[in-house]
């Protein structure tokens, strides 16, 4: 399944254009899944300027922009069910930008344990509607959302941003509170520009649950919400 666009130029900062990929792209695919299972989602991706990116593994927005990292989609591209897995990050990404995590979360002092929260309540509505398609919709006999494996600011894979348990009435300034008093900020220094995992880690496998890259343009913590 191809990943380039039909221009082929991915330098950070091009606009991208989703009605210029050529009918056998993985994005297009990932769409067509968004547009059938969870169109509001899809509606909010229409709706956004989407750019090329290097500062986040996989994806990531500030609310009015799309970010995605060619290196990522080609990373996905080479996984199992790679459709379902960009829907997946598609519908992340969108989520955020539909529940207004970054006006939402800008006022807190920490960025990313908020943004990190936001992944947790996040997956958490992925997984319900995963549920939901296989169980009381058109019964699904897969996850239209897999989520994909984690990477965190050091690029180190990593699994985890999923609490089956987690109560779904709470938003994620009440995960934010609860979490704060055991949460330890790392150094700025530490933070690098997250990439994807390098060839063959993941490869062929079932994917894995959680998210990478985290917080905003504008809040100090890389680019947009998100993976």
């Amino acid at each position: 399944m191809k990943t380039k666009n039909a221009s082929g130029n991915t330098a950070p900062g091009t606009e991208i254009d989703p009605t210029d990929f050529p009918a056998d792209h993985i994005l297009n695919a990932a769409l067509l899944l968004v547009q059938r299972f969870w169109f509001l989602a899809y509606s909010r991706l229409l709706a956004m300027r989407w750019e090329w990116t290097n500062r986040t593994a996989f994806g990531a927005t500030d609310g009015r922009t799309l970010f995605l990292n060619p290196k990522g989609l080609d990373w996905i591209a080479k996984q199992k069910h790679p459709e379902r897995m960009l829907a997946f990050l598609l519908v992340h990404e969108a989520l955020h930008a539909l529940l207004g995590h970054m006006w939402r979360l800008f006022r807190l002092k920490h960025h990313k344990l908020a943004n990190r929260c936001a992944d947790f309540v996040i997956n958490l509505m992925i997984h319900e509607r995963n549920k939901w398609l296989r169980e009381n919709g058109p019964r699904l006999s897969y996850d239209a959302f897999p989520m994909v494996a984690g990477v965190n600011d050091k690029g180190e894979a990593f699994t985890g941003l999923l609490d089956e348990d987690l109560d779904p009435d709470k938003s994620t300034e009440d995960l934010y509170r609860e979490s704060l008093p055991e949460w330890e900020e790392e150094p700025e220094d530490a933070r690098t520009n997250p990439q994807p995992p390098e060839e063959g880690e993941g490869e062929d496998g079932e994917p894995g649950e959680g998210e990478g890259e985290g917080e905003g343009e504008g809040e100090g913590e890389g680019e947009g919400e998100g993976e």
